[in-house]
């Protein structure tokens, strides 16, 4: 088990559930649960990648982690001395956690019986070798294949430090500008201390990304702009926005 807990999301806010959920359902995700309590909500997957999208009306994206260790695992937290943004409690009972990355990325731990939710077990970039990436798979037919959650961070070994102490395996490379991968057997997350791009965005890859923009465009996705970054500016790099805001980095090999 991972050491916040082996079953986890990305968790988006959204002011329009059901925008969000045409948006993502045109990227190739299906809906796996959703319900209205205590607001609209859907879990969405490719089987490679697990997101929630919450209709709270606030804007937020992060990891959330769900087991019935969240108190003792809060309690090892805090002995390492990660300050929390925020403790919910009900009755007495320890019910979530919030906390934070240097870079202000959270991460929620929930108090709940993981054991019917579901969770993807499809291939992402971390299991293909380097060696083979240019023929990856493309378990997601409409994107390619996931790589990352990318995170633009200041300070990178400062960010590393942070990653590391909750139990993510952290690589460092160094170029074209210093980042990192991390890993923790649930999540994928990327590290770049850049100033390429300023906002998190989720990362899938293709060998025929141009192809595959082409045909999302096709079916009437039109808030695409070309990435501006390094390897940027044209049509197999792009960025998307969804319609609560979220960012997807769509890159060729």
């Amino acid at each position: 088990m991972a050491y916040l807990g082996n079953i986890s999301q990305i968790s988006i806010g959204t002011s329009d559930l059901a925008a969000s959920l045409d948006f993502y359902q045109k990227l190739g995700f299906r809906i796996v649960d959703q319900n209205t309590r205590p607001n609209p909500w859907a879990q969405v997957t490719d089987d490679t990648i697990l997101i929630l999208l919450n209709e709270d009306n606030l804007q937020y994206m992060g990891f959330t982690y769900f087991n019935l260790q969240m108190a003792e695992i809060v309690t090892k937290l805090k002995s390492k001395g990660m300050p929390f943004v925020q403790e919910v409690a009900h009755e007495g009972k320890p019910m979530q956690a919030i906390f934070s990355s240097p870079s202000g990325f959270l991460i929620s731990l929930i108090n709940y019986d993981n054991s019917k939710m579901f969770q993807p077990s499809g291939k992402t970039l971390a299991d293909v070798p380097e060696s083979e990436w240019n023929d990856a798979p493309a378990p997601n037919p409409h994107l390619g294949i996931f790589g990352e959650l990318a995170v633009p961070v200041k300070d990178l070994d400062e960010e590393i430090a942070f990653w590391e102490m909750i139990g993510f395996e952290v690589r460092k490379f160094g170029g074209p500008y210093p980042w990192a991968i991390g890993k923790d057997g649930q999540n994928i997350i990327g590290l770049h201390q850049t100033d390429e791009f300023d906002t998190s965005a989720i990362t899938f890859f293709a060998k025929d990304m141009a192809n595959k923009i082409a045909v999302l465009k096709e079916a009437g996705l039109d808030s695409f702009e070309a990435f501006g970054g390094t390897g940027g500016n044209n049509d197999a790099n792009q960025v998307v926005h969804s319609p609560e805001g979220q960012r997807f980095f769509l890159f060729s090999f």
